[in-house]
């Protein structure tokens, strides 16, 4: 392969990332509005309409588990499934701790939350 053949794979291949990043990005902020600006950032609706990149809406775990108990089994199921895009093993511990069995728990949530769900999970680049 040439120099020049390396070079525009590379451009390739960082193009797709750029596109996953936004793509996910856009999927994130519909979450982040399904759940709650509040839990996410700085929890202002100023920094939910500024943010530019997922790492500006990071969840607040105690924010998130503080409001658990008084959420659906549905609401529950959906916040610890997007919260494990961010941090798998935190959100598999926040899961357990709120009383879910399985990831499977998932399946009961309405169509707009699991479109949201599969969004994430198509366009999910590492975080």
């Amino acid at each position: 392969m040439s120099e020049v053949d390396q070079l525009n794979r590379m451009r390739a291949l960082r193009a797709q990332h750029l596109e996953a990043e936004i793509c996910f990005f856009t999927w994130w902020k519909k979450a982040v509005d399904t759940i709650g600006y509040k839990y996410f950032g700085d929890g202002t609706k100023q920094g939910f309409d500024s943010a530019v990149n997922k790492n500006d809406l990071r969840p607040d775990r105690s924010q998130i588990e503080a409001t658990l108990e008084y959420r659906t089994e549905k609401e529950v199921a959906f916040i610890t499934a997007v919260y494990c895009f961010y941090n798998d093993t935190a959100g598999r511990e926040i899961s357990i701790e709120a009383g879910m069995k399985s990831f499977g728990d998932v399946t009961s949530i309405d169509h707009d939350r699991r479109e949201i769900l599969a969004g994430l999970l198509t366009s999910y680049n590492g975080w």
